[in-house]
């Protein structure tokens, strides 16, 4: 788009800091809900079949509305089916939908699919246990050795610096996962053990939650606070990790498969905490991850 073409748009840029503010709320919501979304994955969000070199970023904001339109949807059926669940009568679920009870039952009846129910199990799980593990407790002495003299600002630093060294190691593994089915479940299990230290150090000690809590920041400037939020994104970030030991395999147990799948779910993870570090209210505390060193140490 020409300079000329842009100066045009009569109001704030979708890019500025400023994009979010609305005299109406439900649209300053979504706006930063759009915003979020579009500055946390950046170019991750690139619409299909464009060039990601190539994109107006105004065209990741239509893209994100997109996306979050269809996650909404599931958000929808979720609350729906909580809503049953409670024992809320159709007629009073259908006046929150804007439709008859009616139609209401004959969209929602059949409820969520056993696999969502599934995941919305581990969720929950997921959220206990952080909860636990942010109470001030006595650590186990295996873990309270492992990080004796080392402060929740070097464990954030660590991650911040292995975060892409990690994704690759993850890949080499899968991959060799493929060409060595010979030696594959052995070396899966020792990368997998590995894998599990380094994230139940992170989360198993509440000192370093209530770090996180702590970590406000202070935005540059008045507009930054309309995305300024790096509590919560750390915090999500050690939710994560929580929720990818959830699908660590036994170590005498497990099969070849389901060491991949962990594998699998901890590169989904490292990802998000990667896209997480970067960001900008989050970045400027921890160490640029460009310096990554290789490996889970």
């Amino acid at each position: 788009m020409d300079e000329g073409r842009r100066s045009r748009w009569p109001g704030v840029s979708c890019e500025s800091d400023a994009w979010p503010f609305s005299p109406d709320i439900a649209v300053f919501e979504a706006r930063r809900a759009v915003g979020q979304l579009a500055r946390t994955l950046g170019d991750g969000l690139n619409p299909p079949g464009l060039d990601r070199l190539d994109v107006d970023p105004v065209l990741r904001y239509i893209y994100a509305v997109d996306v979050l339109e269809a996650k909404l949807a599931r958000v929808r059926e979720d609350l729906v089916a909580e809503a049953r669940a409670r024992g809320v009568a159709w007629a009073k679920i259908g006046c929150a939908l804007g439709v008859g009870d009616t139609a209401a039952q004959k969209r929602f009846r059949d409820g969520l699919r056993d696999g969502r129910l599934d995941e919305l199990t581990v969720e929950a799980m997921t959220c206990w246990i952080a909860r636990q593990a942010a109470t001030p407790h006595q650590l186990r002495e295996e873990v309270a050795t492992e990080l004796a003299g080392v402060t929740p600002l070097e464990r954030l630093e660590y991650l911040a610096r292995n975060a892409l060294g990690s994704l690759r190691e993850i890949d080499d593994l899968l991959a060799l996962a493929g060409s060595e089915p010979a030696t594959t479940r052995g070396v899966l299990r020792s990368a997998c053990g590995r894998i599990e230290r380094v994230a139940r150090s992170v989360i198993a000690d509440h000192e370093m939650w209530d770090a996180m809590a702590d970590w406000a920041g202070r935005p540059r400037s008045v507009d930054q606070t309309n995305y300024h939020a790096s509590t919560a994104y750390l915090l999500h970030a050690m939710r994560l990790l929580v929720f990818a030991l959830l699908h660590a395999p036994d170590a005498e147990s497990g099969t070849v498969d389901q060491f991949r799948r962990f594998l699998a779910e901890i590169r989904r993870v490292y990802a998000i905490v990667l896209l997480i570090f970067e960001r900008f209210d989050v970045g400027s505390a921890v160490p640029s991850p460009e310096d990554a060193d290789a490996g889970l140490g």
